[in-house]
């Protein structure tokens, strides 16, 4: 009877000790905190383990992008992206880094007997996202109930519209910057060939290429307009064509635009850029005379041209 009592107690022992061996196994953990404009935690990381931060957007495609700083970086990394000044590469992350502990690092630091460490390694990982502003204390720790393996961030319906319409402000703020300086760039960039061709126009004679067309524009309100293209000065980088608008109507004719093309062997209008400041009022039995200038080479070699007339009576075509 004894001996049946020992080995009872003997398996009970047993049980509550496989039991006891069971509950310390424990499973990966999970936080979940909220995520607001300012968000300050505390983080509690274990050697060869750490831990895992997921956020509800792309960390690489906020805007502004992602700005990332991890102090201590002896001790704290983010495997694989960390510098040794503590800068973390964003560019390749999704919607997760991982916190880690150099464990070669605070093996000196284990107290063996009573499993501590003798110093909790305090380190801060900085980072601000798309609006939001994250700032974590990072502690090192050999108790694994302290520290979760994953924490998921979690956003409110109003903090994602704000996140949202944050980096839409931002990015149509950018691309206004962007259209500014290409737009000043652009306006350099034509004064200065301005420029350089009004310099061309004092050192340089022209070629002159004499043309003497005159032709009748009727439009289709029964107006009645003469184009006589007069020369073509041919400089070194630009074109001039000459010409005389004249309105042989009793009523004052405004110009309103002017275009010119390149005519292929079957007919085809190709354009030509041109610029000029050719435009305003004629009055009526007047005459106005126009200039047109290109750097457009087609204006030399081109078996036929056309001009086209723009008015508020309507419009027509000169071609020779």
């Amino acid at each position: 009877m004894r001996f049946k009592t020992f080995n009872i107690v003997i398996m009970t022992l047993v049980f509550f000790a496989f039991q006891g061996h069971a509950n310390s196994i424990s499973k990966p953990t999970k936080r979940n905190w909220k995520l607001g404009q300012d968000t300050r935690e505390v983080v509690y990381v274990v050697p060869d383990l750490g831990v895992r931060l997921m956020f509800p957007f792309m960390l690489n495609e906020l805007n502004p992008s992602l700005s990332t700083t991890i102090t201590n970086p002896v001790y704290y990394t983010v495997p694989a992206l960390t510098s040794q000044q503590g800068k973390i590469e964003a560019s390749i992350l999704q919607n997760h880094l991982t916190v880690m502990i150099n464990r070669a690092a605070i093996d000196p630091y284990i107290d063996r007997e009573r499993g501590e460490l003798k110093n909790p390694f305090i380190g801060y990982l900085y980072l601000s996202a798309g609006g939001f502003n994250l700032t974590i204390e990072l502690r090192a720790t050999l108790d694994r109930a302290l520290s979760p393996s994953n924490i998921i961030f979690d956003i409110s319906n109003e903090d994602r519209e704000y996140l949202i319409s944050e980096s839409v402000k931002r990015r149509t703020s950018a691309m206004e910057k962007e259209y500014r300086q290409k737009s000043e760039a652009l306006e350099i960039e034509a004064r200065k060939r301005a420029l350089a061709m009004i310099g061309e126009l004092s050192v340089v004679a022209p070629s002159v290429t004499r043309i003497r067309e005159n032709q009748i524009v009727r439009t289709g309100d029964g107006y009645v307009m003469e184009v006589q293209i007069r020369e073509i000065h041919q400089f070194e980088s630009f074109r001039n064509l000459i010409f005389t608008l004249t309105n042989q109507n009793s009523v004052g004719v405004g110009l309103q635009g002017i275009s010119l093309y390149q005519m292929d062997d079957e007919g085809k209008r190709n354009p030509i850029a041109v610029y000029h400041r050719c435009e305003g009022m004629i009055e009526r039995f007047g005459e106005k005379e126009c200039v047109i200038t290109t750097t457009d080479s087609a204006l030399d070699s081109a078996a036929e041209l056309m001009l086209q007339i723009d008015t508020n009576v309507g419009g027509g075509v000169v071609q020779w």
